[in-house]
């Protein structure tokens, strides 16, 4: 049975690199064992080995997302870390929030059409066609686009 895992979490983010990349790689680029790595990713384990809370460490989520970067994919911890600062932001200074909240809005939208225009460029692997490689890409961008959407309507629903 699928584990439900929420996005807004770094066992999402950890998730979402293991589900590109698969988890050996994502063990061998922080210099974990593959079970580590997938037991950090499942939100239902509360600990891993004798007495140890289940956390990655800063370092190891910073080498993740050079990782990720490395290897064309947008950095899913910072993204997340960056997610829980705004939501936190947004409780001591809404009008602050909203406003960072746009631009990054802003830029996301801005980054997912230079994907696309990139990818139908002539010169572009496939030509005017998207290649997998591309068309991975500019889901993931879309992705990220839709995560700063939701952070957006949270800031602004109705409480």
């Amino acid at each position: 049975m699928a584990v439900d895992r929420k996005i807004d979490t770094l066992e999402g983010a950890l998730r979402d690199a293991i589900e590109r990349f698969g988890s050996e790689k994502v063990a061998e680029a922080i210099g974990k064992s593959k079970d580590y790595v997938n037991n950090l990713s499942n939100p239902n384990q509360k600990n891993i080995g004798e007495r140890r809370r289940k956390k990655i460490s800063h370092e190891d989520s910073i080498i993740l997302d050079k990782f990720c970067l490395e290897n064309e994919m947008a950095p899913p911890m910072i993204a997340v870390h960056q997610m829980l600062i705004d939501n936190y932001r947004s409780n001591l200074d809404p009008s602050r929030s909203i406003e960072q909240s746009i631009s990054t809005i802003s830029y996301r939208f801005a980054e997912v059409v230079n994907k696309v225009e990139t990818s139908l460029d002539p010169n572009s692997e496939k030509g005017i066609d998207f290649s997998e490689n591309e068309k991975k890409q500019i889901h993931t961008s879309i992705k990220e686009l839709e995560e700063q959407l939701k952070v957006f309507k949270n800031l602004i629903s109705l409480k």
